[in-house]
């Protein structure tokens, strides 16, 4: 992805929804490939989809089944965001329920 269109229509964020390394690539080499800090934040669809619900924007209905996590190439794990990883399961349950 190349981040001059990002830049040209002034994102101020920008939401992967491929596996977590492209997500940590584009947080932590772009900035260094630039030579400045990105102006804009990078989150992985399964961050964001936590915010909006942390937030109220995203409804949901409760499945009562098990689920399994994924760890999107390690993105709660190396990427710090550990936190996530509940909210991230609490979310699918409730999405795999529509």
């Amino acid at each position: 992805m190349s981040v001059s269109p990002v830049d040209a229509i002034r994102a101020k964020a920008v939401v992967i929804p491929e596996c977590g390394l492209a997500c940590d690539v584009l947080r932590r080499s772009a900035a260094n490939i630039r030579g400045r800090p990105l102006p804009y934040v990078v989150a992985h669809i399964s961050e964001f989809m936590a915010q909006l619900k942390r937030d109220d924007k995203l409804k949901l209905r409760r499945l009562d089944e098990s689920i399994t996590y994924h760890d999107h190439c390690q993105i709660s794990r190396r990427d710090g965001a550990q936190k996530m990883r509940a909210s991230s399961c609490r979310i699918s349950r409730k999405i795999f329920a529509r």
